[in-house]
């Protein structure tokens, strides 16, 4: 199938990107694979260039990411992390999000920090000093929780 689609859009003439077979299971590993394909290429969304973004690296290898955009003069959403499932048992995802939280309160100790939380995961970002508000919602065709972080 895989082989079948790369000739199909080949000869339409468009360029194709697929994750390593063995990313393909896990959700988070290829967003973060086709987001470093799309920096590489410098594509982006028509948010992106609203966006800082953060990246952790492994000598070459991207292994974590996330992009945050300033919604007021104070408040900023995290959007858009993916952490390799190699590293999520080693705290990266962690490093990645205070490194983000530690760098907004630096510019200004009054920011606010939020982001719209996968419910599945909301754990992990309880566990980071996030509660949720309001009620769940689908974003993405996936049931979120909208969370900010207590300073």
């Amino acid at each position: 199938l895989r082989r079948q689609r790369q000739m199909c859009i080949r000869d339409r003439h468009f360029q194709s990107i697929f994750p390593p077979i063995e990313l393909c299971g896990d959700n988070a590993a290829m967003i973060a694979m086709v987001g470093l394909e799309k920096f590489k290429l410098k594509e982006f969304d028509n948010l992106d260039h609203l966006c800082e973004h953060f990246l952790i690296y492994k000598k070459d290898e991207a292994i974590a990411t996330a992009r945050v955009r300033k919604k007021s003069d104070q408040l900023f959403k995290i959007e858009r992390v993916a952490v390799l499932v190699k590293y999520r048992k080693l705290k990266v995802g962690s490093l990645l999000i205070n490194q983000i939280i530690n760098h907004y309160i630096k510019i200004n100790k009054k920011s606010s920090i939020m982001l719209h939380s996968q419910v599945e995961v909301q754990e992990f970002y309880k566990s980071l000093n996030f509660i949720p508000y309001g009620d769940r919602f689908l974003e993405d065709g996936i049931l979120h929780i909208a969370m900010r972080h207590l300073n």
